[in-house]
């Protein structure tokens, strides 16, 4: 596979891993051995430090990527401030979600966890309509959504598992929330089927 944001799957994910950890707005980066333990949950559990590093190599040529050498044992990866492939908008939700995700959500209850879950379907499906209505009906390109598309796709899968990482502490709540999810899938079915 060749490499570049547009061809390869891994360059795309990199790029999607360091604004999702904030490299933009912590001017220290993303250390390697970080980003590649992230890049096992997000990309490919087998993953190997090498694969990593070929396609670092090339985003780092391709001016996305910048590569910081503080000392031998210690290099960071961020993008680059110039980058052209990522907007304010997609930096201030990275670092919203960065802010979310170190905060915890162990305080939400499992019913707030659902509604939460549901609303962020909810808001991809959302999303995912208004990026094909523009690639359908408006000039442009279609390159150009790939970026978005694939962004709000990861970030929102990303939240999605905190989210339900918090709902494993929650049993106490189950059978209460179960009877809800219940009421809820049978009204939808009607209203969706039978009307």
């Amino acid at each position: 596979m060749a490499h570049g944001f547009y061809t390869c799957e891994y360059c795309r994910k990199i790029v999607f891993m360091l604004a999702l950890k904030d490299a933009f707005v912590v001017a220290e980066g993303v250390r390697f051995n970080q980003l590649l333990k992230f890049a096992r949950r997000v990309m490919n559990s087998k993953i190997a430090a090498p694969t990593l590093i070929r396609h670092l190599k090339y985003l780092v040529g391709a001016g996305i990527v910048k590569r910081t050498q503080k000392s031998k044992q210690n290099i960071v990866y961020s993008l680059t401030s110039e980058n052209p492939l990522i907007s304010r908008e997609d930096i201030e939700l990275a670092a919203k979600w960065y802010r979310n995700y170190m905060e915890g959500f162990g305080s939400l209850t499992l019913r707030k966890i659902v509604q939460s879950i549901l609303r962020l379907s909810q808001l991809l499906e959302l999303e995912m309509i208004k990026i094909y209505l523009q690639k359908t009906f408006t000039n442009v390109k279609p390159e150009s959504l790939v970026f978005k598309a694939e962004f709000i796709k990861l970030y929102y899968r990303e939240y999605g598992t905190m989210l339900m990482e918090a709902a494993r502490d929650k049993k106490a709540e189950y059978r209460g929330v179960m009877n809800l999810l219940e009421k809820e899938i049978g009204d939808m079915r009607n209203e969706l089927f039978t009307s």
